[in-house]
């Protein structure tokens, strides 16, 4: 048995007759997992977490557990409430590095692929049962832990220094992983409601923040100084911020990619994302949004690429309803963008202030300004590169569509704008967009293969689709390379 055993993995010699079975700890085909079993409901007698029979009950003592046994071991948590709170507020659930907790199992599966979280909750919470003050930190992270598939709530972060930031989750420098989680109901007197995290490179994966307040970043603040932080495949929905950035705060840099921020709220900037760095939003959705300044998205500093976002329906009580750039240390492009039905005192849609942002094919459509530049408002020395844009529709006085300071030197090129603009290869001929909130060109439509092909072009729409259709669509009637390239977000292929 000992020579059959003697092999990688979590095999030892047990019982009679001498067997090769799974250690302790150790569950899977070939006994290649470590697991400490948690669960808080079961009637145990013996609890020491080598099984879900003698599951530990409490998820510090099984992470602390894991960590003894070496890296790759996992926490397994069935479904639950776990208190955090144990009697201070300084009290938190401390990931040990390099061990990965999961969430949402039901207390039997033998694979992690047969949990559900969303039907089977682990809540980790950080309220206080006496009905006093939350922890500051519900969980705080360390280098290469995850946190996958458990709720998150009750975190109240208004101390002094860090215990200020992070009410649901706070990174230091560690780069960690955080997925499929949902953060409610966590609170930052400074910065992050439900995440607070520096100068790591955090990863923020399918996860959902609803209902988290700060007065910077309400649901996430990103402080990034080194790495690369990323946030993909994200609901941001319902936070608000005293301040700026109530969906994110993203200082210094990173990527979101696929993530919807819908309805935050911010008295100041950045109603959706509040970006003073270089970071690159790639197929976002920004919808009913509301700020002072930047409703959708407010750059403040540094440089940002919107590739393939929908910005929607966002309310800017003064400056840029869908986006607002101001001077920054690079150039921010937006390429292959939809903006519409965004309110704003001045610049619904854009609002670009001594800066020269790249806007490559992009829609900009039936956005209402109070004052001038329903689609674009371009003040002091704005110098915007503009080329196979549609701005149609929009409403504002005395300019609806682009209204520009005098001292602004737009290059307008290739675009179908409402009411007309010079420059070349300008149109005034409507769009025919299919309508009904459809912004996709119809067959026939005066935009099909009239744009400009150079290394401004991006190479796929906003669908995803390629820009050059090859002529399958029609005659090329602009210039360039790649040919029969269409104006707007939306290529038409037939």
């Amino acid at each position: 048995c000992a020579a059959v055993c003697h092999r990688e993995g979590g095999w030892t010699c047990q019982g009679e007759p001498r067997l090769c079975r799974c250690a302790a700890f150790h569950t899977g085909l070939d006994c290649e997992l470590c697991v400490v079993y948690v669960d808080e409901a079961a009637a145990i007698a013996s609890r020491d977490g080598t099984s879900w029979e003698t599951a530990l009950d409490d998820v510090q003592a099984a992470a602390d557990v894991a960590a003894g046994l070496g890296a790759g071991c996992e926490v397994w948590v069935a479904a639950g409430t776990y208190g955090v709170h144990a009697g201070s507020r300084a009290d938190s659930l401390v990931l040990p590095p390099g061990v990965a907790l999961y969430g949402g199992f039901g207390g039997h599966e033998q694979v992690r692929s047969e949990r559900h979280p969303a039907l089977q909750p682990s809540i980790l919470d950080g309220r206080d049962p006496g009905g006093g003050p939350g922890v500051y930190h519900v969980v705080v992270g360390s280098e290469d832990s995850r946190l996958d598939g458990f709720t998150v709530t009750g975190g109240e972060a208004d101390g002094g220094g860090a215990d200020d930031q992070g009410g649901g989750y706070w990174n230091g420098s560690m780069s960690g992983t955080v997925a499929g989680c949902l953060f409610q109901d966590n609170h930052a007197a400074g910065a992050g409601g439900a995440l607070y995290s520096g100068v790591g490179s955090i990863t923020v994966l399918d996860s959902t923040f609803l209902g988290n307040t700060a007065e910077n970043g309400g649901a996430i603040y990103i402080n990034r100084l080194t790495g690369a932080p990323t946030i993909s495949s994200c609901l941001i929905q319902g936070n608000s911020a005293s301040q700026n950035g109530a969906g994110a705060f993203l200082l210094g840099g990173g990527v979101v990619a696929d993530t919807v921020f819908a309805e935050n709220v911010a008295t100041g900037r950045g109603g959706g994302v509040e970006v003073q760095g270089f970071v690159d939003l790639l197929r976002c959705s920004f919808r009913a949004n509301r700020a002072r300044d930047g409703a959708g998205v407010n750059q403040a500093t540094g440089a940002v690429l919107l590739s393939a976002c929908v910005l929607a329906e966002n309310i800017a009580s003064a400056a840029g309803g869908g986006f607002r750039a101001t001077a920054g240390l690079g150039v921010s492009r937006l390429e292959s963008c939809l903006l519409w039905g965004n309110r704003a005192q001045a610049g619904a849609g854009l609002w670009v202030d001594r800066s020269a942002p790249e806007i490559v094919n992009c829609t900009i459509a039936d956005n209402a300004a109070s004052g001038c530049g329903g689609g674009l408002r371009l003040l002091g020395l704005a110098s915007p590169l503009v080329q196979n844009c549609i701005f149609w529709g929009n409403l504002g006085a005395p300019q609806a569509q682009i209204c520009a300071d005098p001292a602004a030197t737009p290059t307008v090129t290739f675009c179908d704008v409402d009411g007309g603009y010079a420059g070349t290869g300008n149109s005034n001929a409507t769009p025919l967009f299919v309508g009904g909130g459809d912004y996709r060109l119809q067959p026939g439509s005066p935009c099909i293969d009239a744009g400009l092909g150079d290394s401004h072009t991006p190479d796929t729409d906003l669908a995803g689709l390629a820009r050059n259709d090859a002529g399958l669509a029609g005659t090329n009637g602009g210039q360039g390379s790649p040919a029969y390239v269409d104006l707007g977000a939306y290529e038409h292929w037939p």
